[in-house]
């Protein structure tokens, strides 16, 4: 399932927590790799999510090391036809912000900006839901 899909369905507090840091090491990961690579389609829809039970997922970032604990669920980002880095161009992409390197972040925000409604208006999603993520679906626009 696309995590378009997964924010539909009931979840807990700590499954959200370790979805959504998944979906930020993503892109903390790929700027400290590559720089100036963007994905340029970074949103709810790139990123399949697979029911994956772990104890603990370890994860390092330069120095920095982080672990999730009770993961039910791993995000894959996937979808990368919009994709560019430095020096490639993408003959697809008309228009792309390679300077910005929190460009794909405010994509990935805006996608689930636009799909609040849906999201929201399922019933069954929201007895799970955290209360800060149900505040960020709710934003006026």
């Amino acid at each position: 399932k696309t995590l378009s899909e997964i924010l539909l369905e009931e979840l807990e507090n700590e499954d959200l927590y370790n979805i959504f840091f998944q979906v930020f090491f993503s892109h903390a990961y790929l700027t400290y790799k590559l720089g100036s690579f963007r994905h340029g389609s970074f949103n709810i829809y790139s990123f399949l999510v697979s029911m994956e039970e772990h104890d603990n997922i370890k994860l390092k970032l330069g120095e920095d090391k982080f672990v999730l604990n009770k993961v039910k669920f791993i995000c894959k980002l996937f979808n990368y036809r919009r994709s560019e880095i430095m020096g490639m161009s993408n003959k697809v992409v008309n228009y792309s912000n390679l300077e910005n390197p929190t460009y794909d972040m405010y994509i990935f925000f805006k996608s689930i900006f636009s799909e609040r409604k849906r999201i929201i208006k399922n019933p069954i999603a929201n007895r799970g839901r955290s209360k800060c993520i149900l505040y960020l679906l709710t934003l006026r626009s």
